[in-house]
């Protein structure tokens, strides 16, 4: 199976593109963001001003499957499976960071946040060593609240000092 992935509006490396490419590729199918003729589409739009692009993306693909979302779209998540896989590094060549998530969901409930609605409560999700790749000396955590559980917390920040990477905030 042939599969293009089109990132509308990152700033940073896709992380769902990278799990999403990583996933196919484990299943034997081609990945990437030039895949020409390709049977899936999934189109990834993290910011709701820009929802209206991403649909227009999603009409050049007629005969494909299309798989269109991300939180400015919807609050659907992908399949666990392929949340958990390590990330396609490839895709952004130009990245030097580990992406992930170590905790997914949030203590709080602010009105103008949408976590709560799509991620729930506050959950332990991936240690920083299930998506470290060792070529990388940095490492980005995309958590909505890191600090909202202290043991796991220091559990991952250990593995930082261990390992001797930088920690860097979301850009």
């Amino acid at each position: 199976m042939r599969v293009r992935l089109v990132d509308v509006d990152s700033r940073i490396p896709n992380l769902a593109l990278m799990q999403i490419s990583s996933w196919h590729k484990s299943q034997g199918d081609i990945t990437g963001f030039d895949t020409l003729d390709p049977d899936d589409v999934y189109i990834s739009c993290v910011f709701s001003k820009n929802a209206e692009q991403a649909r227009g993306i999603s009409t050049f693909y007629q005969g494909s499957r299309i798989h269109l979302g991300g939180s400015g779209i919807n609050y659907h998540d992908l399949p666990e499976e392929m949340q958990k896989v390590f990330p396609d590094y490839t895709l952004y060549p130009d990245n030097k960071k580990s992406i992930g998530f170590t905790t997914r969901g949030c203590i709080r409930s602010c009105k103008f946040c949408i976590v709560p609605q799509k991620e729930g409560k506050l959950k332990r999700w991936q240690h920083i060593s299930e998506f470290h790749n060792s070529e990388f000396k940095s490492v980005m955590c995309l958590d909505n609240n890191i600090l909202a559980d202290p043991d796991w917390f220091f559990d991952n920040t250990d593995y930082v000092l261990e390992n001797k990477l930088k920690w860097n905030p979301i850009q």
